[in-house]
């Protein structure tokens, strides 16, 4: 299994630097959770509100859920559920300006409605899995003739757990249809107990301390060969 992964502030890119999470951030200690700056959204935010379900296959702008005068995009190109990701969180419950402080980054550098939409986050922006699916003119890579390619095999086996899922999550969309996954994913990433929304490595939930199943556990689970 996988260590858990570092966190590499922005000005110190290379070198592994700990920091401490509290507050918002769920209370976790920065010995149990650490990102790269590209994969800072890996610290769990605490849980807030829900999100919607989204549309169908068939039309990719019938999965965006408009949430006041913003709208966003919970699919991905290669798979990830952008619903469990604490940047999108982030800006669904207006917590933009309390995260960025946390992570002692810029609030526009976190201002993300989805990797499908226009308005991204600095993690975001950069995604070579991103431009190649837009250069190909694919909605998910199992469209493309060379699914999958070296390059999702290598993003599903780096050292972020929750790339451990793409290809799970792609076959899941491909077989049962981009709408069916959507439901499956908000009901898998909420609170068993209470219904309340979680991240992808949240272990408790913020809203009633339930026990939850992280990214990290489903990543144990598939290296075992659990269903």
């Amino acid at each position: 299994m996988r260590q858990d992964i570092s966190l590499y502030p922005p000005a110190r890119s290379g070198f592994a630097a700990a920091i401490t999470v509290s507050g918002g951030l769920a209370g976790l200690r920065a010995s149990e959770m650490m990102v790269r700056p590209r994969d800072a959204w890996a610290v769990s935010l605490g849980a807030r509100s829900d999100e919607g379900r989204s549309g169908p296959l068939a039309s990719a702008r019938a999965t965006q859920q408009r949430d006041g005068t913003m709208e966003l995009r919970y699919d991905s190109y290669c798979g990830l559920y952008c619903g469990a990701c604490p940047v999108l969180r982030a800006n669904r419950d207006g917590r933009v300006e309390e995260v960025a402080g946390e992570w002692k980054m810029k609030p526009e550098d976190l201002r993300c409605h989805g990797c499908k939409t226009e308005t991204l986050s600095s993690f975001c922006t950069s995604c070579d899995i991103k431009k190649c699916a837009e250069d190909e003119d694919v909605e998910f890579c199992f469209d493309c003739s060379e699914f999958p390619c070296k390059r999702l095999v290598a993003f599903k086996d780096d050292e972020c757990a929750h790339h451990s899922i793409v290809l799970k999550n792609l076959e899941a969309i491909r077989e049962r249809g981009l709408d069916d996954w959507l439901a499956e994913q908000k009901s898998r990433w909420s609170c068993p107990e209470c219904g309340v929304g979680s991240a992808w490595y949240e272990k408790e939930c913020g809203a009633c301390g339930a026990t939850l199943y992280s990214c990290k556990d489903e990543e144990s689970d598939l290296e075992k060969g659990t269903p």
